[in-house]
């Protein structure tokens, strides 16, 4: 996959739309209708905008549909923990010229299980895609524990990411 560099906003062109996040740090991932993919940052992800308080990121009007997502967040401890999706569609996105939109993103992190038998099947899952949890850059095991109808544990460990 290419990612292709998205125009840097000029208030005379009007060809061009805007984006703003519902995050403060973070990435989405969009795709256009001829296959090209735009990633857009904010926050220490964006080493252009220098810390830069115009949230707006500018890309060509049309149709997109968003692929991926990254939100970063800091804990009391200062360590960075971020959640990171992907989808073939996690919803469609109509950029129109001029105009800024936001784009909203459910932070919710959902844990699915299925069991059989002693085999337990988890999904992590974000807004309408996977999702991978990281600390400190690192995917971080999904612990889990099964126990009996007296309360005993049956079964325990960490879940394997794949």
């Amino acid at each position: 996959m290419t990612i292709t560099e998205p125009p840097a906003p000029g208030d005379q062109d009007k060809t061009l739309g805007w984006i703003t996040p519902s995050f403060e740090q973070g990435a989405l991932l969009l795709a256009d209708d001829e296959g090209r993919f735009f990633r857009l940052s904010w926050g220490e992800l964006d080493k252009e905008a220098g810390g830069r308080e115009d949230k707006r990121r500018a890309l060509p009007a049309g149709k997109y549909v968003l692929a991926g997502y990254r939100i970063v967040e800091r804990d009391a401890d200062k360590a960075e923990w971020h959640v990171s999706a992907t989808a073939r569609k996690i919803r469609s996105v109509r950029v129109e010229a001029g105009v800024v939109q936001r784009i909203e993103i459910d932070a919710t992190i959902r844990i699915g299980k299925r069991l059989k038998g002693k085999k337990i099947a988890m999904q992590i899952r974000g807004q309408r895609a996977g999702l991978s949890i990281y600390k400190q850059g690192r995917r971080i095991p999904i612990g889990y524990r099964l126990n009996g109808a007296g309360g005993d544990v049956l079964v325990s460990g960490a879940m394997r990411y794949g």
